[in-house]
């Protein structure tokens, strides 16, 4: 599991060693009370929460071609 809160959203791939970096596809947009959770498909489904401003800014739609990322430390395992 990655939170929401760990995952970057860009336009193009950002270029750090530090950081794991996924091209997808925006399948859906929610508002929530604090901004917007963007569900992102790059072979599975994450969900990133990003503010109004950021979202304005990156004029961000459903089937807008994105770039993902977030550092290998963000990464939670869950045991079933």
């Amino acid at each position: 599991m990655i939170p929401g809160e760990a995952i970057f959203i860009s336009d193009e791939k950002l270029l750090s060693s530090a950081i794991n970096n996924f091209q997808g596809t925006i399948k859906d947009i929610y508002q929530t009370r604090t901004g917007l959770e963007i569900v992102v498909d790059i072979g599975v489904e994450l969900t990133a929460k990003i503010s109004n401003f950021s979202f304005e800014k990156l004029q961000l739609q459903v089937g807008k071609q994105v770039w993902i990322s977030f550092k290998a430390s963000s990464i939670h395992f869950i045991k079933n």
